[in-house]
């Protein structure tokens, strides 16, 4: 039996950074960073980001893909924690779902950010049952979604970090959060690179 390849995928550089700069990962070509056998791609925010990005790389899925990168949180989760979703669903798909029969923690892939814990109200109101197990991004359900058409990766797995309360909370907050983020980042990267 061969060595598992792994293939981390993250929004954005200042996601990737910790497992970058802790682990010498070697830039492969833009936005692939390659270590023992392990993938950094930088895919992007946002759906189109997401799928201009995979398409690009689908040589570089592998037997596992891990979906790292922050999140929002309406609820009692602290900046920094650790997430990992059971469900992932996009916006669009909440209408056909009925929400006592979903696995919890659920994760909800948006094409518009969440700005405040207002606007995920309005946008989210029949959640309330469930609001302190729901996360917000803008990525994942577009990665398996991809990963899923295009026959691609093996299992997946996802680690989502709390980062704000809201676009506008990220904005002006992001500095004071940033090492807390990066070392829970840091963390999900000593769990996976030691299993």
């Amino acid at each position: 039996m061969g060595i598992e390849l792994k293939t981390f995928l993250f929004p954005t550089f200042f996601e990737a950074k910790p497992f970058l700069d802790n682990y010498n990962f070697l830039k492969k070509d833009k936005n692939i960073f390659v270590f023992e056998s392990f993938y950094v791609i930088i895919i992007g925010i946002g759906y189109k980001n997401v799928l201009k990005s995979l398409k690009n790389f689908l040589q570089y899925f592998t037997d596992e893909v891990l979906i790292v990168g922050v999140c929002f949180s309406p609820s009692y989760h602290r900046i920094g924690d650790i997430v990992e979703p059971k469900t992932v669903i996009s916006e669009n798909m909440l209408n056909n779902f009925n929400i006592n029969n979903i696995d919890l923690p659920l994760l909800i892939t948006v094409r518009d950010p969440v700005l405040n814990v207002f606007d995920f109200e309005r946008r989210f109101s029949y959640l309330k049952a469930i609001r302190d197990s729901v996360v917000v991004d803008m990525e994942t359900y577009w990665i398996i979604d991809f990963l899923l058409k295009n026959k691609v990766g093996g299992s997946v797995k996802i680690f989502r970090i709390v980062s704000d309360n809201g676009e506008e909370d990220f904005k002006l907050n992001f500095k004071e959060r940033k090492v807390v983020i990066q070392k829970s980042i840091l963390n999900v990267a000593k769990i996976v690179l030691s299993s």
